[in-house]
């Protein structure tokens, strides 16, 4: 009786290790597709010698950073209206 008792619990700790291992492995794989999401979502516009614009493909939105050799303002800053001003340039 005691030998079966101490197989069955081996094998329970034995199949626990293992279901454990799956659950990590199975969060290490989300954490890894939940990064690579962001690949391909910016998507560069286009850039002269004042400005470079980016595009989030995903919430359409697009932003915008000033290139100035003398400082001043280097952030990134959201653009409401460069999209409609981009459409009226292209017709």
């Amino acid at each position: 009786m005691d030998k079966k008792f101490t197989s069955l619990l081996a094998l329970i700790v034995i199949l626990g290790v293992i279901v454990l291992g799956l659950f990590m492995k199975i969060n290490q794989l989300q954490k890894f597709l939940d990064r690579t999401n962001y690949i391909g979502r910016y998507e560069f516009y286009k850039a002269n010698d004042i400005n470079m614009v980016i595009l989030d493909t995903a919430t359409g939105r697009m932003w915008m950073k000033y290139i100035s050799h003398t400082g001043g303002n280097r952030e990134w800053t959201e653009e409401t209206k460069l999209l409609h001003l981009i459409e009226m340039e292209r017709q």
